[in-house]
């Protein structure tokens, strides 16, 4: 078998592996809660389209309106999820307190939040397909939509650490949050690997993209030496160490692709560049005083 066709094999395995574990997610019991609790099923999708199409519609009414598809127990098992998790309003009727009207909370970090991501996944993934087939300018084109979807992931971990715990104090509605984006990003992480994998002729391309996404996120840079000697200056050089001993091997495949790489082997002479493997060997370098700051403005 030809190595290519190994790798095409290969790949297809690992989608498909992949695949299976993202449907044993689905089936998985965390702390009495299931995925529905993660992400909206179908017939949440359903009972939240009547609502917005009917605001102030009964439950009952609800029943009525959806009867040939759905059945009373389980819509009255949604509309309390929904209701648990802020995405919709329910109000007693003031003739008839026995009466609750249903409306959606258009203001829900959640709601907004699945809205946003399935708006973003379902024009993005038509995006790629169509950079993929096109031809023409391909590596730009597909580096600059990678691009995007960097700022995107950018943007939400900004949300995760600042503007959502301004917005809501709830610990629990704060939890559903994470968990939803980081849920839906795994299914969109999976789609991007079998769009930009499944046409082996676009090789060249893939790995252009691939390395301008490493040399944007690669952040560890010389300064390095600073911030240590910071934590050494607080007592907390340790504490320091053992981040860095973490971050380092999640991060030493990709230093070759890295500008710390680049600015190293010109120090180094492109000698010696294996010790690097240890990010200390770091500290040991005299790097140029003139040497730009990569976090200064």
């Amino acid at each position: 078998m030809k190595s290519e066709d190994l790798s095409k094999q290969e790949t297809s395995e690992q989608i498909e592996r992949i695949e299976r574990d993202l449907e044993k997610l689905k089936m998985t019991v965390y702390k009495g809660e299931t995925t529905e609790d993660i992400d909206l099923s179908r017939r949440e999708r359903t009972i939240l389209d009547y609502i917005r199409k009917h605001p102030g519609v009964s439950k009952q009414g609800l029943v009525d309106g959806l009867d040939g598809q759905y059945s009373r127990v389980p819509i009255y098992n949604s509309i309390r999820l929904l209701e648990r998790n802020q995405m919709i309003v329910i109000m007693r009727d003031k003739s008839n307190s026995q009466v609750h009207k249903l409306f959606v909370k258009d203001d829900s970090l959640l709601l907004t939040l699945i809205r946003d991501l399935d708006n973003f996944e379902e024009n993005y993934l038509l995006l790629l397909r169509k950079v993929q087939k096109s031809g023409s300018n391909e590596s730009t084109m597909l580096i600059a939509s990678f691009t995007i979807y960097q700022h995107l992931l950018g943007m939400y971990l900004i949300h995760t650490l600042q503007t959502w715990p301004r917005q809501t104090d709830d610990p629990i509605m704060l939890k559903r949050l994470y968990t939803t984006l980081f849920s839906r990003l795994s299914k969109i992480h999976l789609e991007i690997y079998k769009i930009h994998y499944e046409r082996g002729e676009y090789s060249s391309a893939k790995d252009l993209v691939w390395q301008d996404m490493i040399r944007k996120s690669f952040l560890i840079h010389y300064e390095i030496r600073f911030l240590y000697w910071c934590c050494n200056h607080i007592g907390a050089t340790k504490e320091f160490e053992n981040v860095m001993d973490v971050v380092w091997k999640i991060s030493y495949e990709f230093f070759p692709f890295s500008a710390l790489w680049k600015e190293v082997n010109e120090l180094k002479n492109g000698k010696e560049m294996d010790k690097f493997k240890d990010w200390r060997e770091f500290l040991k370098l005299r790097f140029p005083k003139n040497h730009k700051n990569p976090y200064s403005r």
